[in-house]
């Protein structure tokens, strides 16, 4: 099984273990002034950090420990998004804004601009930091056509398997979706050429790949970074469970047919290819 780094600014998604409650806190902060209160007293979303890879239609499995194990993203099955419908976006004024001291950013791993390895000695002087949005939105899986899709597959396909023979597979049925994500660092201190050249312009190169935002940098000053997000991307998720003949939702009322998330929960890529 590969397990998920939190590394790279900005970048990586938080997914090892002990990562997501810091995780939900960090963007709880930065969307309290997003116009949708469902986001901040729901007990139904899990908060994954920022990925391009992971959203609604994706395929995992979950027990009842608070281990959810990634079985299928867009990677391994492109059509697993092409069933959602786009929610209607919510305006978010304001911003979160930190500040630091003694070394203190180094801590950003735990919040929503994860960091780590050779990035660490480059941002180590960060001491203020400001997260926005400018808007979220939920999109949801449409049950009938995806299920048609997964009944489709031939029956020897990995995920067919996957979703029909298993007593503990989840949709991700709806995704939080995040536009005009902008992040200002600010150092102590002035910024040498060498670093500030590494974060001008696209610093995808840096990203964990099939996770990368696509972020572009920009320096205000020798001592402020602006970083924006180039494209949108999903944060957070809802759960429904997946049987044998597709979602268990029949007759449930909207807003109840996903699975509460534990405080505590463990998140790793778990590939169907590997049986579980």
């Amino acid at each position: 099984m590969y397990r998920l780094k939190c590394s790279i600014v900005l970048i990586a998604i938080t997914l090892l273990p002990g990562c997501n409650e810091d995780t939900a806190k960090g963007w709880k902060e930065v969307l309290a002034n997003c116009s949708d209160t469902d986001l901040h007293s729901s007990k139904d979303v899990l908060y994954f950090g920022i990925s391009n890879n992971l959203g609604p239609g994706t395929v995992w499995k979950i027990d009842d420990a608070g281990n959810y194990d990634l079985r299928a993203n867009y990677e391994d099955y492109p059509k697993l998004g092409e069933f959602t419908n786009r929610g209607n976006s919510h305006n978010c004024d304001g911003s979160y804004k930190t500040s630091f001291s003694g070394g203190a950013a180094l801590g950003l791993s735990t919040k929503v601009v994860p960091i780590s390895g050779e990035v660490k000695a480059d941002l180590e002087n960060v001491s203020n930091m400001t997260v926005s949005a400018d808007n979220v939105a939920w999109d949801e899986v449409r049950g009938i056509p995806y299920e048609k899709y997964i009944n489709s597959l031939e029956s020897d396909d990995p995920l067919k398997i996957d979703l029909k023979d298993r007593a503990d597979r989840h949709v991700m049925k709806k995704a939080l979706r995040v536009q005009g994500y902008k992040v200002i660092l600010e150092f102590e201190k002035s910024v040498g050429g060498e670093v500030q050249a590494k974060y001008t312009g696209p610093i995808g190169n840096l990203g964990q790949g099939e996770f990368n935002p696509k972020l572009n940098g920009k320096w205000t000053s020798d001592r402020k970074l602006e970083v924006t997000a180039e494209e949108e991307f999903y944060i957070a998720g809802r759960f429904a469970p997946y049987e044998a003949d597709g979602f268990s939702s029949a007759g449930v009322a909207i807003g109840e047919d996903t699975v509460e998330i534990t405080n505590q929960s463990n998140i790793s890529y778990a590939p169907i290819k590997e049986p579980r």
